[in-house]
Formats: structure tokens, sequence, C-alpha cells
């Protein structure tokens, strides 16, 4: 699991991320729990295993928000090695979309 910290509050962080997602060519949905849960979801084919990915958000405060990147790979012999810089990837693009990300992420 790899965490993102960003300077943006909840309601946008899930609507950003779920269109995020769908850009990756993933099929994304929400389940509002105490917080929300996006589920994403791309099918493999003839080179590609497919893959689930699950963003959990929860608001640290007003303006930052807290996502969790589990990812996880279907069909494969269990290496967590892809899985984390699967998790790194989609972390790395998530502070490439959202610009004022806040620069508390080191360590994390």
């Amino acid at each position: 699991m790899e965490t993102a910290l960003l300077g943006c509050a909840l309601p946008l962080v899930t609507v950003q991320l779920q269109k995020l997602m769908n850009r990756k060519g993933y099929q994304t949905s929400i389940s509002e729990e105490p917080y929300p849960v996006i589920t994403a979801y791309r099918e493999g084919n003839w080179f590609r295993h497919a893959r689930q990915v699950v963003l959990s958000l929860s608001p640290l405060n007003e303006e930052v928000t807290r996502v969790d990147v589990t990812a996880i790979l279907h069909d494969e012999p269990q290496t967590n090695l892809e899985e984390e810089v699967m998790e790194e990837k989609i972390v790395s693009d998530i502070y490439r979309d959202f610009p004022d990300a806040t620069n508390a992420r080191d360590g994390i």
C-alpha cells in the first residue's frame, strides 16, 4: 500500500481520482462507506493480466485528503514487487494530476 496526501477537499479528490482512473483505462465504482472507496478494474488481454486498484480516501482536515492505494494483480503468481511498482506509478500519476498536492509525502 502506498499513500498520497493531497491539499484538496474530499469531494473534489473523489471526482478527480475517478476521472484519472477512467483516463488510464479502468472501470470505476465508488462505495460510500464512512469515507469513499474507489474500486478500479481493468480487464487483462493476451499480454497483460487483469488489475484492480483500491483507492481508500479519508480526510485529515477540511483541506487535506489522504489516499491509500492498493493494487491487486489477478491470475499472477504472488509477487508483491509488481503490485508495489504499480502502486508507486499510480501515486506518481496522482501527484502529477493534483498540482496543489502537499509536500508532506516524504516518509510515507
